[in-house]
């Protein structure tokens, strides 16, 4: 099979058909081939590669990191005054998630560029080794609500291992308001290697200790404290992390789907409508190499491999 790569309307993109048959694999498998193959066009696109910081290196070595003053207290009070306005109160979902009409969604792209072009993006290009680009954003508001959801106990989310979340807190995130836990590589590798990798909504548990009734062993979640502004980075395929809803606070967040590319981020946020931003997808269920990213239709359930189960993010060789 010959991958044929070519620009199309600006963007560089795999030509219709090429990829045919890597779309009938397992899309753990395509999409961690496409990464790779990111990885080694980057290089040749952009020769002065980024060197990692603070964020490039904690998301290398443990999954999660944090990124402080993320979006400036202006950028934060104008994003929560849009929340109050918007917010859904009576759903019953402890997720309640917000609509962004036109106004709001080219401000949001406005400040989150602002910070992506201020160094936060050179960072996620250090750990993906790649550039990337923004799938979706989602807004929502925590609060205790009577459908809690299986998103309060331990999970991976079943998405290609390259993805990114940045959760961007418009609240401060206290001890008794909504955050997220995390673990680290090594933590989830000893779950799953103890059969939990990607539980069924219907297995997932609160406390991972029980996984390990004989060990002394530990594991040691961690629970960031973060200001308004700030945001934390996370693998969410690769490590486990749960909700954590302690008290009456509230949490508002907006979130950043992020995945390889072969074009930089913002040559791809001038190349299509704002409103495709918005609408939530499966970040799993599509085609990476096209150039409009397509959703695919028809697929089947399908399991993990073993590498993925073990939170690495190509097949082992």
């Amino acid at each position: 099979m010959e991958l044929k790569i070519s620009q199309q309307n600006g963007l560089i993109a795999f030509d219709p058909g090429s990829t045919d048959l890597l779309l009938e694999q397992n899309p753990l498998e395509f999409h961690s081939e496409f990464h790779r193959i990111c990885q080694q066009i980057y290089p040749q696109v952009r020769p002065e590669l980024p060197q990692p910081g603070d964020l490039a290196t904690a998301l290398t070595s443990r999954g999660h990191g944090i990124e402080q003053s993320f979006l400036s207290s202006d950028s934060v009070r104008a994003l929560s005054a849009a929340f109050d306005e918007l917010v859904n109160e009576s759903s019953e979902s402890v997720n309640a998630k917000i609509d962004a009409d036109a106004y709001l969604q080219e401000q949001i792209v406005a400040m989150i560029s602002e910070t992506l072009r201020g160094g936060v993006g050179d960072q996620l290009e250090a750990y993906l080794e790649c550039f990337f680009r923004i799938d979706h954003f989602e807004l929502m508001r925590s609060r205790l609500a009577p459908n809690v959801g299986a998103s309060f106990l331990w999970h991976r989310d079943f998405d290609p291992m390259a993805k990114l979340h940045v959760l961007i807190y418009l609240t401060d995130c206290n001890a008794e308001s909504p955050a997220t836990l995390f673990t680290n590589f090594e933590e989830t590798r000893r779950c799953a290697q103890a059969g939990y990798a990607f539980p069924a909504r219907s297995k997932r548990i609160a406390d991972l200790a029980s996984l390990f009734p004989s060990d002394d062993t530990s594991i040691s979640p961690v629970r960031p404290a973060l200001s308004a502004g700030d945001a934390t980075v996370f693998a969410p395929s690769r490590i486990l992390h749960r909700g954590d809803l302690p008290g009456a606070g509230v949490r508002d967040l907006l979130v950043l789907n992020i995945l390889p590319s072969l074009n930089p981020w913002d040559r791809e946020l001038d190349a299509f409508p704002f409103a495709r931003l918005f609408a939530g997808r499966s970040t799993l269920w599509y085609d990476p190499y096209s150039r409009d990213k397509p959703s695919l239709v028809g697929h089947n359930e399908i399991a993990a491999p073993v590498w993925a189960e073990l939170a690495y993010p190509f097949p082992l060789r």
